[in-house]
C-alpha cells in the first residue's frame, strides 16, 4: 500500500529533459501555481513522494506558454501650449512591469508620427521644447513593458505653441 506524502512539480525550458525542482517540500494537493514570471514555454513533470521519501519516476510531460502583454495604451493625454514648448500630461500606466513611456509627434494628425525622445520617459509628463511658436503639433504616447512590448498609442492630442508676450 502506497503511503502518499505528496507531489513534487518540476519545470524546464526545454522539452524531455533539464527539469529544475520547484516543490522542495511534496504539496498535498492535485494543482499547483508556477510563479514563473518570464514569457515563454515551459515544461512540466510531476512525481509523487511517500512517507519514507521515494519517489516514482516522471509523470507525462505537459507544457504552457506564457505570453507577456503589452501594457495598456496610456490614456487622458493632454496638450498644454507654451511659448516655444508644448507640456503633455496622461495618466500613469499601473503595469507591474512597465518600464516608461514613448512620445511621437506630427504636424498632421494623419502624417507620419516620429518619437520624440530618445529613451523612455520615467514618468507621466514630457515637454517638447522643440516646438516652433505657430505651428500646430499632433502628439500621442505609448507604453513600454520591461519586456519591450509597447502599447498601443493614446488617443491624439494637439497644441500650437506660441509668443508669450511679456507684460509690463
Amino acid at each position: 500500500e502506497l503511503d502518499l506524502a505528496g507531489y513534487r512539480v518540476y519545470r524546464s525550458t526545454s522539452s524531455g529533459s533539464g527539469y529544475q525542482l520547484l516543490t522542495a517540500d511534496p504539496i498535498a494537493g492535485s494543482s499547483y501555481i508556477d510563479p514563473v514570471g518570464a514569457a515563454g514555454t515551459y515544461y512540466y513533470v510531476v512525481t509523487a513522494v511517500d512517507s519514507s521519501s521515494n519517489e516514482s519516476a516522471y509523470s507525462n510531460e505537459d507544457s504552457a506558454t506564457l505570453v507577456d502583454d503589452p501594457p495598456a495604451a496610456p490614456s487622458g493625454l493632454v496638450a498644454a501650449a507654451g511659448d516655444g514648448q508644448v507640456d503633455l500630461t496622461w495618466t500613469a500606466n499601473s503595469e507591474g512591469d512597465l518600464a516608461g513611456y514613448w512620445v511621437y509627434r506630427s504636424t498632421s494628425e494623419t502624417g507620419t508620427f516620429p518619437r520624440l525622445n530618445t529613451s523612455l520617459i520615467g514618468t507621466a509628463i514630457y515637454s517638447d521644447t522643440t516646438a516652433v511658436n505657430g505651428t500646430t503639433y499632433w502628439y500621442y504616447v505609448t507604453a513600454e513593458d520591461l519586456g519591450a512590448n509597447e502599447s498601443l498609442p493614446s488617443t491624439k492630442v494637439s497644441a500650437t505653441p506660441v509668443d508669450q508676450v511679456p507684460t509690463a
